[in-house]
């Protein structure tokens, strides 16, 4: 890869932003270093369209948070994806930043969602 102009596979990335990889776990920790940095947020049990809207929000100044795809027309197959993802990490710790998440009723619509700060 190093003769063909491609760089040294055995060093660590450098870029800020991703070619290729995983979208995903780069726009889910965008949101958590997101919703970590926010005083109205963190701590705070919220609910799934506060969270839509906080993406809607950043996505300007987060590029990372259009993976999410709520700023375009297909707005419920784009929450469905975000319920997914967040769903997928629940109890998960990215940036110092824990996603709980309050399942304790049926309707998924009412589910409750908090962004912990851990201790460094």
């Amino acid at each position: 890869m190093t003769s063909a102009g491609l760089g040294d596979p055995c060093l660590p990335h450098e870029a800020e932003e991703l070619a290729g990889g995983n979208q995903k776990a780069h726009a889910m920790r965008t949101l958590f270093e997101v919703c970590g940095a926010d005083p109205n947020i963190v701590e705070q049990w919220i609910k799934k369209s506060d969270i839509y809207d906080i993406i809607r929000a950043q996505s300007e100044n987060y590029p990372a948070l259009d993976w999410f795809g709520l700023n375009n027309d297909n707005d419920r197959s784009a929450k469905t994806k975000t319920g997914a993802a967040l769903l997928g990490y629940h109890k998960r710790i990215l940036s110092g930043v824990r996603l709980l998440i309050d399942t304790s009723v049926e309707n998924t619509q009412r589910w409750r969602y908090k962004f912990t700060l851990l201790a460094m």
